[in-house]
């Protein structure tokens, strides 16, 4: 199983051609989260190496239904939260929230 972006980045729906989906560099792990809503809020995390290998994954759901917003701003955090309790380190992050994207970064602009 493979899987197919700097520490952070977003791709998505309004993704151009400069946000495609770039391995980690050697070393390093990718981690893409994302979230759904239907029922209830889904969120899917999938952690693949600089030879875009299948590494580890974990979803959960969570009650009640979440905003989009919320929900992708949940990913990252449980995302983040269970990397340090499996003690991963060297992580490129990618989302597809523009808004989580600008949030996480906005005190790591100097």
């Amino acid at each position: 199983m493979t899987c197919e972006t700097p520490l952070f980045q977003q791709v998505g729906r309004a993704s151009t051609s400069s946000n495609k989906w770039q391995k980690p560099q050697p070393g390093r792990i990718k981690c893409n989260i994302d979230a759904s809503l239907w029922n209830c809020t889904s969120i899917g995390i999938c952690l693949c190496d600089e030879d875009t290998e299948y590494v580890l994954a974990k979803t959960m759901s969570l009650s009640p239904k979440h905003t989009v917003e919320v929900a992708e701003a949940l990913g990252l955090f449980y995302a983040l939260e269970w990397l340090v309790d499996k003690q991963f380190d060297t992580m490129d992050f990618v989302v597809d929230s523009k808004i989580t994207l600008d949030a996480f970064n906005i005190n790591r602009q100097v």
